[in-house]
């Protein structure tokens, strides 16, 4: 590889570092596309010396880090959903709701895309019933009618956690040999 393409992949890499801990941290001022530099917050200067991470396709064609983005997406999404069928664990007549897991999801799809929801996030959109909720079938009810089980609603949670986990290991590994295939890491 030449110096200037190791010096992009580095560049590409920092990009998403950037956009993550600018999005977690609720900084909406960040953008990777911008080559100024941009005040995070008081006395902070970030100065990106990157492409915008739209324009590295090489990321997009390594199935490792699709299945483990996707994969990161859909625990996110499960999370959710297991999140509003505890806060409605009380309300009558509610059905607990559940999503396709995701060896079924990824296996329909070309795989999981990313929504924007602020402007340092990745760019992308999620197929809308890729990930649609449906009320869980077989499950005993509350005499009010509401199927919510407190107990197999927090297993659900702790095995997001775990995937979601597993997802998070998978790109730091695979972003780990590409640093050290590059002599960075």
């Amino acid at each position: 590889m030449r110096p200037t393409e190791a010096e992009g992949l580095s560049a590409a890499i920092s990009a998403v570092s950037w956009a993550r801990v600018a999005s977690v941290m609720g900084f909406s001022t960040f953008r990777a596309a911008s080559r100024a530099p941009e005040t995070l917050s008081k006395g902070i200067t970030v100065k990106p010396r990157l492409k915008p991470v739209g324009e590295t396709p090489m990321f997009d064609q390594l199935e490792i880090l699709n299945m483990a983005r996707g994969l990161a997406t859909h625990s996110a999404t499960r999370q959710q959903v297991v999140a509003q069928n505890l806060a409605q664990a009380d309300t009558a007549g509610y059905k607990a709701r559940d999503i396709a897991s995701f060896g079924a999801v990824y296996q329909n799809g070309p795989g999981l895309e990313l929504r924007q929801t602020r402007s340092g996030h990745v760019a992308g959109e999620m197929p809308p019933e890729a990930l649609r909720p449906f009320i869980e079938r077989g499950i005993d009810g509350d005499p009010n009618g509401n199927t919510v089980s407190i107990e197999s609603q927090m297993v659900k949670s702790a095995e997001v956690q775990t995937r979601h986990e597993m997802a998070l290991s998978i790109y730091r590994t695979t972003l780990g040999l590409m640093r050290a295939t590059l002599g960075r890491g």
